[in-house]
This record gives C-alpha cells, structure tokens and sequence, in this order.
C-alpha cells in the first residue's frame, strides 16, 4: 500500500503489485528478486508476469550453479530469450542467492550510496518542503516540470535556487512534455549553475544539441535512451547522465556493459527505481554501489511513498542510503506475506 494514492498519468493507485521471486539451492541458501510492471510505466503487463514467469521457471529449475565470479558471467545461468522485466528479476534473485552462498562475490561494494530526494507536486509549496530535508541533510532534489504553465514552473525553481544553499542540486524531470520552444524557454529562464541535468526536455533527441547551446543546460536521458544507437551519445552536446531502469535492461551482465560504455564516454549512471517494493530497490541499489561513481545520488526516495512500517530502518534516510544486508532481504520478504493474495512454488 502507498501512504496516499499515487498519481499517474490517467489513474492513481492506492497499492502496488508486487511479484516476489525466492530461488532456494539445494544447500538451503536462499535468493530474492522483484518483477513488478507498473500500469502506463512499463510495457508488460502483470498477467504477462504471472503467466511467463512460471513457464520459464520450470525449464530452468534444475540447472546447476556455474563458478560466477563477477557480474559479467551471470550470462551463463540464463540462455532463454524472456522479457527484460523478468530477466531482471531472475538475475537479482541469483545475485542475491550468490552473495549469499560466497562471501567474496560481492567485496568492495560499498555499504552506502547517495540518494535524491523527489519533491511533488511542484507549487508554491515546495520550498518549505525542500527546506526541511534540506535541514535532515539532504542536497539533490528531483522536480517534475512540464505540468503547468512555463512561467509559473519557472518562477518556482527560481526562487528555490534563490532561497537554498549554493551547495543545493536541482534535477529538473520534463518526461519529454515540452517543444522545443517551450524548453529552450524555460532553460533560459534559469540559472544553470544549480541545475545538474534536465531529464528528457523535449520528445524528439535530434533537438536536445539546440537546446544546449541556447541555455547551457547538460541533459539527462531517460526513456530516449532505449530508443538510439549508443554510438549517438557522443553526438549530443551537454549530455551528462543517463538515467538507468534495470527492468528495461534485462540482464545484469548486459547492465555492468552498458555503464562501463557510458563511463568511457565521460557520462555517469544514475540508478532509478520505478516504485519498486523496498525488496526490488535494495537489489538495484547495490547494482548502483556496484556500478556507479560514488558521489552520485541515485533515484531511490520513491521508497518513501510506501506505508510499510516493516521497512523504515532499511529505507535511505537523509540523502544518504546505508544498504542491508543481504539476509535482510529473506527476512523482509517473509514480513511482506501478510499482503500475499497468491502463491506459485515450482
């Protein structure tokens, strides 16, 4: 369940599906991953998850562990084309099972990473609610823009820049809404100096090197990302990040190629969960530690929507993300039976 309705595009949701992967060994050790589509977000439906999922499950079951000693050898426990979705949920399941089983397999992954905080609704409101996480410590904050008039959305952001810390990033999420008038508009009417990235200005890629030379403004590309060669990136002017959902990926293994490729072209990986339960999230989260520079902060604080009292010591407090255990992960899940509607064991 959320603590208040969650707004999409054309419906609010007052719960999430949620679909709970537990792979157990013969040894006893125990895996958990997330498949969880959520409606308008992601292309597959939740009758696509319960339906596939099991099939797929009862051809591989009885495979043998390989020796995977790093994230670019999880390839080999999984040969079956399957959606991206599920792939993700089945390799997370298996990172888990193997972290479990080998102590080493995961060493030097860090024990914290950084995390944005995401403000809204954007209005009149949002200072005050900026000022008071600002004060528990946090310093990236995520707005929605592109929902209201642009001089209204515009005189907000600057008065947050005005009224907080120099120290204090904005990124700035149009989702694609604007034309490329509307958004070289708004960037202009903007100090860029405070601003990290704007994500997805405008629909169309091909106009992003325009509006970086017009308002100096790096860019950030979320769902334009899966729709362009890689190759093209080094073509776009003012592009800094990439924003990465592991469920449109798939693979894990396909996942730590991507981002060594993006860091080689000088961009950076910023991790984001799509309401993920906090099961789901952790698993990315360590992907992030894992895969990310240190110093970014990921997309993780839509945990926060979430009325679970049985996670609030595992979720990012104060801008930072001190990540569990592993055994954590078993231990919450068998706590979030309580909402099970459905059980398959195969």
């Amino acid at each position: 369940p959320f603590k208040k309705p969650l707004r999409l595009f054309t419906q609010s949701l007052e719960k999430r599906t949620v679909f709970l992967l537990r792979l157990k060994s013969d040894s006893g050790l125990e895996g958990i991953g997330e498949i969880s589509p959520l409606p308008e977000f992601h292309p597959w439906t939740e009758d696509q998850v319960r339906n596939e999922t099991p099939v797929f499950l009862r051809q591989w079951k009885t495979s043998a562990l390989p020796d995977i000693q790093s994230l670019t050898q999880l390839d080999l426990l999984c040969r079956i084309p399957i959606a991206p979705i599920i792939r993700f949920g089945l390799d997370s399941a298996l990172l888990s099972l193997l972290a479990r089983s080998r102590s080493g397999f995961l060493s030097g992954t860090p024990p914290r990473i950084h995390v944005n905080a995401l403000v809204h609704p954007l209005d009149f409101d949002t200072l005050k609610k900026i000022q008071e996480r600002i004060s528990e410590g946090w310093t990236t904050f995520k707005l929605k823009v592109g929902r209201k008039p642009i001089q209204e959305e515009s005189e907000i952001i600057r008065t947050l820049i005005r009224e907080t810390p120099d120290t204090i990033q904005f990124r700035l999420d149009a989702n694609r809404l604007w034309t490329p008038e509307e958004a070289i508009t708004f960037g202009k009417s903007l100090p860029s100096d405070r601003i990290e990235y704007i994500e997805e200005p405008v629909k169309d890629f091909n106009h992003l090197p325009e509006f970086y030379s017009q308002t100096g403004i790096p860019v950030a590309l979320d769902e334009s990302f899966h729709q362009i060669s890689p190759n093209q990136l080094s073509f776009i002017p003012g592009l800094r990040a990439i924003i990465i959902k592991p469920e449109f990926i798939g693979s894990i293994t396909e996942l730590a190629r991507i981002i060594k490729k993006l860091q080689h072209m000088g961009l950076y990986a910023v991790f984001s969960s799509s309401f993920y339960s906090p099961v789901g999230s952790i698993l990315m989260a360590y992907l992030a530690g894992m895969l990310a520079p240190p110093t970014v902060a990921h997309g993780f604080d839509g945990l926060t929507f979430f009325d679970l009292p049985e996670a609030n010591s595992l979720i990012p407090r104060n801008g930072v993300w001190d990540l569990p255990e592993f055994n954590d992960l078993v231990t919450l899940y068998d706590k979030l039976k309580e909402f099970q509607t459905d059980e398959v064991v195969i």
